[in-house]
């Protein structure tokens, strides 16, 4: 079957569901998430354990296929299983995994060692459109909807980290790990890029100055106040 007919066939009724593992539209086993970036990523690769109804366009994330078995141990890993994009209009493959192109539904099929295509799921992916910058710290498996901040005080001397959230235009949190820009309008604080999609402002002289943060067509602005 030619690439174009399969996926034609393959977005024909079909719909995503969030929830618990998602079970493949075949039923022929399941589809965990997983990336890595706090709140963004966690809440839906904890455990594998679930998996979100949407992800945000340009963001990345993995994605992997669980055959299904009836054993009583559960299922089984993914040996000769090998999942790809179909076509190349919503998600393209990169070196960290899948990444988002376009809004709409795409899939990402699971096929065997003989190339024979073995289940698939359908992912909603949504723009963007806002940006919410949270405290690291949180624990985003309790947390998967934290708290904007919206005024950094430091101690000069003193740094925090801080993380990049998006949001649907109903304010909902959406999936995926995103690459952002921080920078600073002086030089009463400065930004270093940490692990994990963290960020850590640093304090260096007392005053106060604009931090920006760009990511995934959006731009946010915070004010940063250093004190003695």
């Amino acid at each position: 079957m030619m690439l174009g007919a399969l996926a034609a066939t393959l977005m024909a009724g079909c719909g995503s569901r969030g929830g618990d593992v998602k079970a493949g539209e075949l039923g022929n086993g399941g589809f965990t998430f997983s990336c890595d970036d706090g709140a963004a990523c966690t809440p839906y690769s904890h455990e594998a354990t679930t998996f979100p109804s949407a992800v945000s366009l340009s963001s990345t994330f993995d994605v992997k296929f669980r055959p299904r078995t009836t054993s009583s141990d559960g299922p089984q890993p993914q040996g000769g299983i090998t999942l790809s994009a179909i076509g190349e209009t919503f998600f393209t493959r990169g070196p960290e995994g899948f990444v988002a192109q376009r809004e709409g539904h795409g899939t990402i099929a699971a096929f065997d060692a003989t190339g024979k295509l073995v289940d698939y799921t359908v992912i909603k992916i949504v723009k963007p459109d806002a940006l919410t910058i949270y405290d690291a710290d949180v624990d985003s498996v309790d947390d998967a909807d934290p708290r904007s901040v919206d005024l950094i005080a430091l101690k000069q001397g003193e740094s925090r980290s801080f993380r990049v959230l998006l949001r649907n235009d109903a304010g909902e949190p959406l999936a995926g790990k995103i690459g952002v820009k921080w920078s600073a309008g002086s030089d009463v604080a400065s930004m270093q890029p940490q692990s994990s999609g963290r960020y850590s402002v640093y304090g260096n002289a007392a005053g106060s100055t604009i931090v920006a943060i760009d990511g995934a067509a959006l731009h946010r602005e915070i004010k940063v106040v250093v004190t003695p």
